[in-house]
Parts: structure tokens; C-alpha cells; sequence
């Protein structure tokens, strides 16, 4: 396979394995894209707003707006930065723990449920092939 069609198989597969896991969530919460705000503060602990949007590849309005929402909701708290007090701190609250833990066991259950129509010979090669992308994401500086 050349680097040209593997580019853009991955680039497929990314795409409909996130389509596929959007419906899958809408089908079993209310949860939305500010879900990946969610995800990652939990991934990352508090975060200034600027940097959560950079993670997120949001602009800062909408990161802004998002972060209010979820305020308002109970799932973070937004606080001054004590080193920038131009700047906002953002930390999940313990039902903003909850939220993501059940987001992502929605999320895990779907993916096992597309991954059992694999044989056991083939999830173990596409597991193994997800382990080795993952081992060449996680090693690239880009990513942050």
C-alpha cells in the first residue's frame, strides 16, 4: 500500500469512526463538542482557557462560551489566573469528573461493539496497529 492511499485510508477511517462515535453519544446523552473541552481538561487537569482552546483547535470565542456554559452547568469552575489575572484557570468540578467518565464509557462501548464484528484474529491485528499509531502520535512534537 503506498503512503498516499494509507494517508488517506486513515484519514477515512478517523473520519467515520468519529461520525460514528458523535451518533453513538447523541443516541445516549446530550452531550456535544463540549465534550472535548470536558475530555481534556480531564486528560490534563486545570488548564488557562488559551491553552484548552490550542488543544482543542477552537478559537477563543467559542472556547470562551463553551467554558461559561459548562460554568453554568456545574461541570467546571473558571477562576482568575494568579499569575495572569488577564487570563482564566479552567478545572473540572467532581460532576465534571462524572460527566466524562460517562461520556467515555458510551464511547468505549461503542467501539467495542463496531470492533465485534472482527474476527479475534483481526481486532488482535487492528488493536496491534492501534498501538503502534498511537506510540507514533504520542512521539510526535506536533501534537503540543
Amino acid at each position: 500500500m503506498t503512503t498516499a492511499i494509507s494517508g488517506s485510508l486513515l484519514r477515512e477511517v478517523a473520519r467515520l469512526f468519529t461520525q460514528s462515535q458523535s451518533r453513538s453519544v447523541e443516541r445516549n446523552s446530550k452531550m456535544n463538542s463540549q465534550c472535548n473541552l470536558l475530555a481534556e481538561l480531564e486528560r490534563s487537569g486545570t488548564l488557562a482557557m488559551t491553552e484548552l482552546g490550542r488543544r482543542v483547535g477552537r478559537e477563543k470565542s467559542w472556547v470562551s462560551r463553551s467554558v461559561d456554559a459548562l460554568a453554568t452547568r456545574g461541570l467546571v469552575v473558571k477562576e482568575p489566573n494568579p499569575a495572569d489575572s488577564r487570563k482564566w484557570l479552567v478545572t473540572l468540578t467532581d460532576e465534571g469528573f462524572q460527566s466524562v467518565n460517562h461520556w467515555n464509557a458510551a464511547l468505549d462501548d461503542h467501539a467495542v461493539q463496531l470492533l465485534a464484528c472482527l474476527s479475534e484474529r483481526d481486532r488482535a491485528a487492528v488493536e496491534k496497529s492501534l498501538l503502534l499509531l498511537l506510540t507514533a502520535l504520542r512521539e510526535d512534537q506536533s501534537v503540543y
